[in-house]
């Protein structure tokens, strides 16, 4: 079973916490493991955080797209920024570690098992996250419990069935 989705949030602060929390209760509601979700929450915040401070001023909005299996979280965060080199600003944060922010890139590999920086000056940039996940008890993403997920409605957090 694949579960995907994609949001388009406007380049504004209050859109990180969003992306944020969406992505977190829909992982938690689909039986991710705690561990998991916090760690792509994390992930999730400093990509969009570098989308507010490096994607092209005169962009309105950026897109974070989702796919989650029973074993992965694919997510992409796109923007219309200029791109950046990703290797050489890993080396100039490793030399000084005293630096105040700019950790954010050393932050996501150390919480996903795969990141990949596409850049294309004509369409934006695009961070590529894999997470490999572990699933809760019950998850209606484990296959061998594919007969609960079928008749049961997911939980919704605020205590509503999601039909």
């Amino acid at each position: 079973m694949e579960f995907a989705f994609s949001l388009t949030l406007p380049r504004e602060a209050l859109s990180i916490p969003v992306a944020r929390n969406i992505l977190g209760a829909t992982m938690l509601d689909l039986g991710i493991a705690k561990a998991c979700v916090e760690d792509v929450e994390i992930v999730v915040t400093e990509a969009c955080t570098n989308v507010l401070r490096h994607a092209e001023p005169d962009s309105a909005d950026y897109e974070v797209e989702v796919s989650l299996t029973n074993t992965r979280a694919d997510i992409k965060i796109k923007d219309r920024g200029p791109g950046f080199d990703h290797r050489s600003l890993n080396q100039a944060r490793a030399m000084d570690p005293t630096e105040e922010g700019g950790r954010g890139i050393l932050l996501m590999q150390a919480f996903v098992d795969r990141i990949e920086f596409l850049n294309d000056p004509a369409s934006g940039t695009i961070v590529h996250l894999t997470k490999n996940l572990m699933l809760a008890d019950g998850s209606v993403l484990d296959s061998s419990n594919q007969s609960h997920a079928a008749h049961e409605p997911l939980a919704h957090p605020a205590g509503n069935a999601i039909q």
